[in-house]
């Protein structure tokens, strides 16, 4: 046979075979592949009917009913750990209804202290502090309360904060050295609900323990990652979290409060309701109201804080004695008739 005619029929042939062969490999890849035969039936839990997910109502309208115009201020001067639009459902409300938003530690500020913001406040609100606050502070905070002025008082569980230089460092959201003065505080850990839950277990439902008018219309509020809080027993329970409500630090079902209030003071273990997306899941837009109207509904006496004497550097001394101390026999100063005139 000619050479070249045997090289041309070899090389028709490996051609041929090639086609061949890449055909039956596309063939092999366009056919789904055979489903595995566990030998069992897929449990009715797991079938895709069975799965389902009861989202929360996110209707309502936040009301507060109060005519007097008053003045709230919210602190921004102890490295706390928020964002404007983490709140802005609470400050919006305020608003819209007359009052005055002020936060204290921003540049609208400037070269003021705590208590002479104070003065012109009639309602204080603290959210996750994380630097502590100085003994004057604390006494004049203990005498705005003392002279019927409103304080809410909000902390998240401790946060794992990253730092690219520093490893890893645990903020607490705690202002103990304040909260304790008022017979209220915050526990470690959070809470969660493997059974009754708003679709994550984290997202915890709390009920009204009593009735009292931070819970009024309420059923149920749904707070997430939310923190134990505790008061003495002067103070009042007003949200426990539902059966199954366990802390995470423990692992042990509980009844657990979420909110408290004792006298001015009130303290709750979470921000994230006030988020314009959660603000409207369950009832949480009926206590984002009732948070506002308490606020704005004290009655303050003028002049507290009372301003400082003249050639004084501390109004207060140092800071009233936690609850069960001995008083150090320093005394928060009344203002004079004069000073009263001049607030």
């Amino acid at each position: 046979m000619n050479p070249d005619n045997l090289a041309k029929q070899v090389g028709l042939f490996v051609v041929i075979a090639g086609v061949i062969i890449a055909g039956a490999a596309v063939a092999g890849y366009s056919q789904p592949a055979p489903s595995p035969d566990y030998g069992q039936e897929i449990p009715d839990q797991f079938q895709p009917d069975s799965i389902v997910t009861t989202p929360s109502a996110q209707e309502g309208e936040i009301e507060v009913q109060s005519d007097e115009k008053k003045t709230v201020l919210i602190d921004r001067s102890h490295q706390n750990q928020y964002t404007r639009g983490e709140i802005d459902t609470l400050v919006s409300t305020l608003v819209e209804n007359g009052h005055t938003v002020e936060f204290y530690g921003s540049q609208n500020s400037p070269g003021r202290n705590l208590n002479e913001s104070l003065r012109k406040a009639d309602a204080y609100v603290i959210i996750n502090p994380t630097a502590q606050f100085r003994s004057e502070e604390i006494a004049g905070i203990q005498s705005f309360v003392d002279g019927g002025g409103r304080m809410l008082l909000m902390g998240d569980p401790s946060t794992l904060q990253i730092s690219f230089f520093f490893g890893a460092t645990s903020i607490d959201h705690d202002p103990t050295d304040l909260s304790s003065q008022f017979g209220v505080s915050f526990g470690t850990g959070y809470l969660y609900n493997m059974q009754d839950n708003a679709n994550n277990y984290q997202n915890t439902y709390a009920e009204p323990a009593t009735d009292s008018d931070l819970t009024e219309g309420v059923d149920r509020v749904i707070l997430h990652d939310a923190a134990p809080v505790y008061t003495t027993q002067r103070g009042e329970t007003l949200l426990t979290g539902v059966e199954g409500t366990r802390l995470s630090s423990s692992r042990k079902a509980g009844n657990y409060a979420m909110l408290v209030r004792n006298d001015n003071v009130t303290a709750i273990g979470d921000t994230s309701f006030l988020a314009p997306a959660d603000a409207y899941d369950a009832d949480n837009e009926v206590l984002i109201g009732n948070l506002a109207e308490f606020l704005v509904t004290g009655d303050k006496a003028d002049c507290v804080p009372p301003k400082p004497q003249e050639g004084g550097d501390d109004p207060f001394g140092p800071a009233p004695p936690r609850p069960g101390e001995e008083p150090s026999g320093a005394t928060t100063p009344t203002p004079s008739s004069q000073q009263q005139q001049s607030c």
